[in-house]
C-alpha cells in the first residue's frame, strides 16, 4: 500500500469516531526539506481514496505547516473536501518556507481549484 493511502484510511477512520465533529485541526510534521513543486506539478489523483462517507457536521478545517515536500498532503486535503459536504471553511497555513515562494503558491491553489468539493459553499483560504 502506497503511504498516501495509509494517511488517509487512518484518517478515515479517526474521522468515523467522531460523526459529529464540527471542527478539524491538522498539523503537518515539519521536516523543513525544500518544497518540492514536482509534488504539485505530478499530482495523481487517485480514485481509490474515496470511502463513500460523508461527514455532515463538519464546518470549519484548519490546516497548519503544509508544505507540500510530500504528497500525502495533498491527498488529504482533497479526502477532507470530498467527504466534507456541510464545509464552510478550509484554512491552509502554509510553512514558513513556502510562505516565500509565490511559485509554489500559486500552483497549489491552481492544483486545489481542481479537487471536488462535497460542499458547494467551501471555501478555501491560504495564510
Amino acid at each position: 500500500m502506497k503511504p498516501e493511502k495509509d494517511h488517509v484510511k487512518v484518517l478515515a477512520l479517526l474521522l468515523r469516531s467522531f460523526p459529529n465533529l464540527q471542527t478539524l485541526h491538522i498539523s503537518f510534521q515539519i521536516k523543513e526539506e525544500s518544497p518540492n513543486i514536482s509534488n504539485i506539478k505530478n499530482y495523481q489523483q487517485s480514485q481509490e481514496l474515496s470511502t463513500g462517507y460523508l461527514l455532515t457536521d463538519l464546518k470549519t478545517i484548519e490546516i497548519d505547516n503544509f508544505e507540500v515536500s510530500d504528497q500525502y498532503e495533498l491527498h488529504i486535503v482533497r479526502y477532507l473536501l470530498d467527504i466534507s459536504n456541510t464545509l464552510e471553511k478550509m484554512n491552509i497555513a502554509y510553512f514558513h518556507n513556502i510562505r516565500e515562494s509565490l511559485r509554489i503558491r500559486l500552483s497549489v491553489s491552481d492544483l486545489l481549484l481542481t479537487f471536488a468539493k462535497a460542499s458547494p459553499r467551501a471555501a478555501v483560504t491560504f495564510t
